[in-house]
């Protein structure tokens, strides 16, 4: 009798194995189901700080006589905050201090600085890779500001105070090491405008989001 009894439930438990192994995977892929659905709704506030190099490109244009150079390439850095819809698109508002240009006359040796800095509204596209890194694409309108320059006595150009409009794109790749902090490497190009001249900007960044 026992023997029965034992041998019944051994073959119950290995029918009822496979059964439990297919709930078990089901549940798995709807898990991850679930998770990539999440993950591709998922919306996010972000913001960030950059640091780098900011090329103005003032050697040779209005600005200088024959007998001036310029250093146009500056330290330089910007803030700012953004908005991501889901992990692909998203909207940031950005304040960028490009540093100071500076004018020479190699004549009397005078020489003459002034301010650069912008406020920039740019859409983000973001191609999220594999083992926390992404790529993305940004465009937008940017509001360049420089400050007056002085003629000096005739060693430089005159130029009052000018704000411009112009357009501003870039791309860069970033490096999540952490699920809600990354670092960043990237270049983004302002396209000339007026008697702005156009500009570079090479950076690493920090980046931190909040999950909504």
């Amino acid at each position: 009798m026992w023997k029965k009894i034992a041998l019944i439930s051994v073959v119950a438990l290995g029918l009822s194995s496979p059964v439990f192994a297919e709930d078990d995977a089901a549940a798995d892929v709807n898990n991850v189901n679930n998770n990539n659905d999440f993950n591709a709704e998922a919306s996010s506030v972000y913001f960030g700080a950059q640091a780098g190099l900011a090329d103005m490109h003032y050697g040779d244009n209005s600005y200088t006589l024959q007998r001036d150079t310029a250093d146009s390439n500056k330290f330089a850095a910007r803030g700012y905050l953004g908005y991501a819809f889901t992990p692909f698109l998203g909207l940031e508002l950005g304040y960028g201090y490009y540093g100071r240009p500076e004018l020479k006359d190699n004549v009397t040796g005078n020489t003459q600085d002034f301010v650069q800095q912008g406020i920039d509204l740019q859409g983000r596209i973001t191609l999220p890779l594999d083992y926390g890194f992404a790529i993305y694409v940004k465009a937008g309108p940017q509001w360049i500001h420089r400050s007056g320059v002085g003629s000096r006595g005739g060693c430089f150009v005159d130029k009052d105070p000018n704000g411009k409009v112009t357009g501003v794109g870039g791309l860069g790749i970033a490096y999540y090491f952490a699920p809600n902090i990354g670092l960043d490497v990237s270049w983004a190009h302002s396209l000339s405008v007026g008697d702005l001249p156009k500009m570079d900007f090479y950076a690493l960044g920090l980046i931190y989001k909040i999950n909504m």
